[in-house]
């Protein structure tokens, strides 16, 4: 992707991230990473990319989590996987690019869309990957807006970063 096609705010955020490329199909899967502590790794949904994530990732570190977002296989920066474009073909480039970058360490998984597919066919084969796992959750008005062509933003990222906080809290909480 070309920085220059992104909106200020994604462009922003991309300098500060930290891009890991792991193997997928031909070519590789691309990666990016900001902050430290427990990971959360965010899944957009499809015929999307990072830039899904791009109002969600600071609250995410402002909580003091690792954000770890992808370009799921066959979207944005990363190759097709050798399966194809279903979700369930994007599992294993996932599981081993978690693998390469945060080794046994579990994560929360949180994903919409196409991404709920690949976080809940993920967290059924490898449980013990995934501390937690949330998917699709649902506000009204909760949508994506075009932001200089880009589908970048969410018209309810207040409600989400809050659902996804009070959802990472309990699970600290919980020990989880």
């Amino acid at each position: 992707m070309n920085q220059s096609d992104l909106p200020p705010a994604a462009r922003a955020l991309l300098q500060q991230a930290t891009r890991r490329e792991t193997p997928c199909g031909d070519g590789v899967m691309a990666w990016h990473l900001w902050g430290t502590g427990e990971p959360v790794v965010m899944l957009h949904g499809g015929s999307g990319n990072w830039t899904h994530w791009v109002r969600n990732i600071p609250a995410v570190l402002a909580a003091g989590y690792m954000a770890v977002v992808p370009d799921l296989p066959g979207f944005g920066d990363s190759a097709t996987p050798p399966g194809g474009g279903d979700a369930d073909a994007a599992v294993a480039p996932v599981a081993l690019g978690l693998q390469t970058l945060l080794g046994a360490r579990p994560c929360t998984l949180v994903a919409f869309s196409f991404g709920s597919l690949v976080a809940a066919l993920l967290a059924a084969e490898q449980p013990g990957r995934v501390s937690s796992l949330l998917t699709n959750p649902r506000f009204d008005g909760l949508t994506l807006v075009p932001d200089a062509g880009h589908w970048v933003q969410f018209e309810a990222a207040e409600r989400f970063n809050a659902w996804v906080g009070d959802a990472l809290a309990a699970g600290s909480a919980s020990g989880r």
